[in-house]
């Protein structure tokens, strides 16, 4: 009757629901983004899917020339490329909506001048070159008109950010009063009263300790513990009882074939030239037989790069082309890419290994069992959750199934028992996260790890986060008061000797006559983060709010400190004109960006940005 009534309810909600559907549609759920569908509206220019992934493929093609490796685009997605990308076609179009706005333009002439001013299209005599325009076009994959069009929106846009930005140096008399602060250091005297000098403490009584224990109950409570009950599914349990034909084995190798078949891989050194007569010149050494590392330090500096043992696609196609065309130690003639000018030469050539059966049989065979394992993991996880869709409890459902249940009789968030012991054999994936999310006397739903295994649990029962009784914790509570105690004495001493410091006496004398050693302390700033200089993370602070010859107290994590200010050193700014340069370089740059974010958050709130997250995704997934 249980079983009948709870299908029966199923029922009842599956209907409204299918109900609700024909009501309000399902067009929603299954809407796929036309293929014209803009990445995003900036005002009223559109960025659309082929510009952004023109976009997206050269900063990809850019990074994988760089790192000397394929850079695909899920390493984009991670490292925030796909985001940046976005962020700067943004920002370019409402510098573009403004600009159309104001009537700027720029002339003819002044593009013409910027493209015969470009270093890269000049010849060796320092004029413009129309043949290395032509050829610099056809290496970037960029038709003429389109580079003019895009050379005359970035004039556009400079002349823009120039208004914007140029009026924000940072006053010089700021730069100085910050150098000079900055650059201030102070020396103290410092005498150290440790906590472990205290050793004549008497033992706590009852009350103390009773009081003790209430006052720091956050440091002796036991956490929450659960009772669970729970069945792992595991995908290597079942393989190990799949058996594989050998005709099968054949079928499947035959189909991978590919997969076992390790391709040609080679070796790879380069050296990079910023222009092509500098790598003409390294090619004429070697054709004299100069060392190819020696012309490498030699013209760069550095010795050559080595891009490691790689396979033909992972290298950008023009390297890739001059790299696999070479012989075993042969060097290449320069190739041209957009970040000079390369010289290859193949270190070693590991030729293509061709697949052997013998060879991947056993790996072919776990593979095929742990698969088949996985697929009927699935059914059986289906099935326990029918079971216990039907009513019955998780036992029940592991009893019917024939699958063994395990009961945990107390676990923290930690993973320990309730006598401090790691508890074992539970699945580490989200498990004790699923466990401390579910209601007691309810079950999890059914949780697939990374590696396919399943997993659900039941919470029998909860023991919340209570205090630690005195007598199960007194060791703890009376070594936490004698701290306790011991910190305070030698705060009660440092602030007596600091007193004796303020009347006259030197902390020399003090410490001489009191047994505590007595340091003088490096120039510090106010800045200084290393501890070892500093004594204790107060005192620079401290230091700083002193004059001269004054005594003042500071605590550390061991110890209470003594200190007197002994020496101030400032800095004439005057005397550091390139430092002082420097840093007020810094605050424009700082200043310029400030007023560079404020102006595009007032274009995105003049013209409305609207970014659509899903066309991005689809592009994302046909990329």
């Amino acid at each position: 009757m249980r079983k009948f009534v709870i299908k029966a309810v199923t029922f009842i909600i599956f209907g409204i629901l299918i109900a609700s559907f024909a009501v309000w549609g399902i067009g929603d759920i299954f809407q796929v983004s036309s293929p014209n569908a803009p990445v995003a509206q900036v005002g009223d220019i559109e960025i659309g899917q082929q510009e952004f992934t023109r976009n997206l493929t050269r900063e990809v093609n850019r990074l994988s020339a760089r790192l000397g490796s394929r850079f695909d685009i899920e390493q984009a997605r991670a490292l925030g490329v796909v985001d940046q990308i976005v962020s700067q076609m943004v920002g370019g179009a409402l510098f573009d909506q403004k600009i159309a706005d104001l009537g700027l333009t720029v002339s003819d002439n002044l593009v013409k001048r910027r493209i015969s001013e470009e270093p890269s299209f000049k010849n060796d005599a320092g004029q413009f070159d129309p043949n290395r325009f032509i050829q610099a076009l056809q290496v970037s994959n960029v038709g003429e008109q389109e580079f003019v069009q895009g050379l005359r929106r970035d004039v556009l846009r400079q002349q823009l950010l120039s208004a914007i930005t140029k009026s924000a140096p940072a006053p010089r008399r700021l730069a100085e009063t910050l150098y000079s602060y900055r650059e201030e250091t102070r020396v103290a005297r410092v005498l150290s009263v440790p906590n472990n000098s205290i050793v004549d403490l008497p033992e706590p009584d009852e009350p103390a300790l009773q009081a003790f224990h209430k006052e720091f109950s956050s440091k002796f409570m036991a956490p929450e513990y659960r009772a669970i009950e729970f069945v792992h599914l595991r995908a290597e349990d079942l393989a190990a009882e799949v058996a594989i034909q050998e005709t099968e084995l054949q079928a499947e190798f035959e189909a991978r074939r590919e997969d076992f078949t390790v391709p040609e891989r080679r070796g790879i050194e380069q050296i990079v030239f910023d222009d092509e007569a500098a790598a003409n010149a390294a090619m004429d050494s070697f054709r004299d037989g100069a060392n190819f590392e020696a012309v490498a330090q030699d013209r760069t500096g550095q010795p050559p790069v080595d891009l490691g043992t790689v396979e033909r696609g992972e290298l950008p196609n023009e390297l890739s082309d001059a790299a696999f065309n070479l012989n075993e130690g042969e060097i290449g003639e320069p190739v041209k890419t957009s970040f000079g000018w390369h010289i290859l030469r193949v270190r070693e050539i590991l030729p293509r290994e061709e697949a052997d059966f013998e060879k991947v049989q056993e790996e072919l065979a776990q593979d095929m069992a742990m698969s088949r394992a996985i697929e009927s993991l699935v059914s059986i996880a289906n099935q326990l959750d029918d079971e216990l869709a039907g009513g019955n409890t998780l036992s029940e459902a592991a009893d019917s199934l024939n699958l063994p249940a395990r009961r945990i009789r107390a676990i923290d968030r930690d993973g320990r028992d309730d006598q401090g012991a790691a508890v074992e054999g539970f699945p580490a994936e989200r498990f004790l996260e699923i466990a401390f999310d579910t209601a007691p006397g309810q079950d999890s739903l059914m949780t697939e790890t990374s590696n396919g295994d399943f997993f659900i649990l039941h919470v029998d029962s909860v023991t919340a986060s209570q205090l630690r009784p005195l007598g199960d914790v007194r060791a703890e509570v009376v070594e936490l008061w004698r701290d306790a105690r011991r910190a305070e004495k030698a705060r009660e001493i440092g602030n007596a000797l600091a007193e004796r410091a303020r009347l006259g006496q030197s902390l020399e004398e003090i410490g001489k006559a009191e047994g505590y050693k007595v340091e003088i302390s490096e120039p510090l700033s106010r800045f200084e983060s290393d501890p070892a200089r500093s004594f204790a993370p107060a005192l620079t602070s401290k230091l700083f709010d002193l004059a001269p010859g004054e005594v003042d107290t500071v605590a550390a994590s061991d110890s209470h400190i003594v200190l007197e200010l002994v020496e101030v050193t400032k800095v004439d700014p005057a005397s550091k004109e390139t430092e002082v340069a420097a840093l007020r370089e810094g605050l424009s740059n700082a200043m310029r960006n400030d007023l560079l974010e404020q102006f595009v958050e007032t274009l995105r709130g003049e013209y409305g940005v609207t970014i659509d997250q899903g066309v991005i995704d689809n592009v994302m997934a046909a990329y």
